[in-house]
């Protein structure tokens, strides 16, 4: 994942990797989601809003294989977001957030 995290690439390619390996990321199990999870969230701080951007689509693609753990990690990073604290950014949050509930809503229409 360094081309994703290398301050030094184009941001466009960072935000591209950073969606490409959130669907791949979907089908990992253990360890390897959990990397990933922890890459999308630490990235939520990064400086380029659309690796941010992109962090949060990936992170609601994951958001149905969340545990518990890692939902109250979300749950901090959108609380911080919302203050602007932490490096985390409200626009950020409020991506994740609009994702979240756009994923809630298809699994209620599915039911």
């Amino acid at each position: 994942m360094d081309i994703f995290t290398d301050k030094n690439d184009d941001e466009n390619v960072r935000g591209g990797c950073a969606e490409l390996i959130g669907i791949i990321a979907v089908n990992l199990n253990g360890k390897h989601f959990d990397d990933a999870f922890q890459c999308f969230t630490n990235e939520l701080k990064d400086s380029d809003w659309t690796l941010r951007k992109s962090c949060a689509i990936s992170l609601v693609t994951l958001s149905k294989k969340w545990n518990d753990k890692q939902l109250d990690i979300i749950f901090k990073c959108l609380i911080d977001g919302f203050q602007n604290k932490n490096g985390y950014h409200c626009h950020t949050s409020r991506d994740l957030l609009e994702g979240i509930v756009m994923k809630l809503n298809e699994t209620q229409i599915d039911s």
